[in-house]
């Protein structure tokens, strides 16, 4: 795996905006392993990679800030900011102004404090004081050019990074699965991407296809049933934590909405769930378990948007499909059979079950209400796939939400991977844009 992962880090630029021509295989000095951190909407992944790599560390991309009206109070440590795990400390969350660092501002850019915050707390927690690191940072998928530049300008002037490798975290899923050839569905927190390859690279820019529809809408959507069916009071606002925690405890993707619907209509106790609050009140849970995830193949069932905005927007299985079918039509029967699902949003219980039933349905073009011309022109390029053909990739729920770290990891272990690096000399040299040369997959245009 590793002769032909080689092979696909030397590639031959199919795809890639501009493809780098790699030296000869240098060996990697083995007493230095890389840094891989992994910046995610919703948590952070930091370890080292290198032979016998342990499980990284995972903590919520969460930084707070004491609040003025607080500061006179006592702290632990006599502390003003806080990260990570420090910030959902029950002692302390409510005393806290907290914010995500990778949530975009107005103007598009990352809040570079909090990012520093996030990544020194990071680092502390590896006990790392190393002055020289060896950083693979993990891009988000849908990074402008700018933001890309932003990225690496940053690391370097934080201090203590000598190398950086900047990862794609598509590729990095892709790779993490063994496959080298296929389609990833990354569905997070904030976005969902879907991303085809061909022999270790992406395909150009213009074939990925991108969804606003994520997990904090499901976390939204679940908060409007609750209140909908009185289980919440209209005024009353639970931490979205919370809301997270009960949406992932409970909530699951139903593989046939009709039965779930007749259920909660005839039988709802067989539904019912119950979720012991804070503050001692118990919260009844009964259809609002299989109805907030449900916008993920039916958008206009959401109802903390609204039908006028949910109906601009298509169901993930369209959006795949929609993907592969823009690619060429010799190529689509091998992206059908390799979908990668990757982000914690695929962790939903029955996610793939639905997800392979509902594209298996569009294969065969049984779906009510599809385009006659464009379901006609899909099946003279290839063969429908029947419901016992493995069209969809289901990873082990322990390692789906940190196989994108796998996946730089496996990467990390190549000779050749020393080619794509960026110094401090490249950049003090040629500017932050030289990333552009050493890049895995093409970033996005400016809006």
């Amino acid at each position: 795996k590793l002769q032909f992962l080689y092979l696909i880090v030397q590639g031959r630029g199919r795809g890639l905006g501009t493809a780098p021509v790699l030296r000869p295989a240098v060996a990697c000095p083995m007493d230095r392993p890389h840094t891989i951190l992994d910046l995610g909407t919703c948590n952070t992944r930091i370890g080292y990679g290198g032979e016998g790599a342990e499980q990284p560390l995972v903590f919520p991309t969460l930084v707070g800030e004491v609040k003025s009206e607080c500061l006179q109070m006592p702290m632990p440590g006599k502390q003003t900011h806080f990260a990570g795990n420090q910030v959902l400390a029950k002692n302390i969350r409510a005393m806290l102004a907290i914010k995500n660092p990778m949530e975009k501002s107005s103007r598009g850019r990352f809040d570079s404090d909090a990012l520093r915050q996030l990544i020194d707390y990071g680092f502390d927690r590896l006990d790392e004081r190393d002055t020289a690191r060896r950083l693979v940072l993990i891009e988000p998928t849908d990074v402008t050019k700018q933001e890309r530049e932003d990225l690496v300008d940053f690391i370097f002037n934080t201090g203590g990074v000598s190398e950086l490798w900047m990862a794609s975290a598509p590729a990095c899923s892709l790779f993490a699965s063994g496959r080298t050839t296929g389609v990833v569905l990354e569905a997070g927190e904030a976005n969902a991407h879907v991303v085809p390859f061909l022999e270790g690279h992406a395909l150009a820019r213009g074939r990925w296809v991108s969804s606003k529809l994520a997990g904090r809408d499901v976390t939204a959507d679940l908060k409007a049933l609750l209140q909908k069916n009185n289980r919440l009071e209209l005024r009353e606002e639970l931490p979205n934590h919370l809301l997270q925690l009960i949406k992932e405890k409970h909530s699951y993707i139903s593989l046939n909405k009709a039965d779930d619907e007749y259920r909660a209509d005839n039988d709802p106790q067989s539904l019912q769930r119950f979720e012991e609050l804070p503050d001692g009140r118990v919260m009844e849970l009964s259809d609002e378990r299989f109805r907030c995830g449900e916008i993920f193949f039916n958008p206009t069932a959401n109802i903390s948007r609204g039908g006028s905005t949910a109906s601009k927007t298509r169901g993930i299985h369209h959006i795949i499909s929609y993907c592969i079918t823009r690619c060429d039509e010799r190529l689509q029967p091998k992206l059908f059979n390799n979908l990668v699902l990757s982000g914690g949003v695929t962790l939903a219980r029955g996610f793939h079950a639905r997800l392979q039933k509902e594209i298996n349905v569009w294969l065969n073009g049984c779906e009510e209400g599809m385009e006659v011309k464009a379901r006609c022109k899909f099946t003279k390029a290839i063969q429908p796939v029947t419901r016992n053909d493995k069209c969809v990739v289901n990873h082990n729920d322990r390692t789906v939400c940190i196989q994108t770290w796998q996946g730089a990891a496996v990467l990390s272990r190549l000779s050749s991977f020393d080619a794509l690096k960026v110094t401090a000399t490249d950049v003090k040299e040629n500017g932050p844009a030289c990333v552009h040369r050493k890049q895995m997959a093409p970033a996005r245009k400016e809006a």
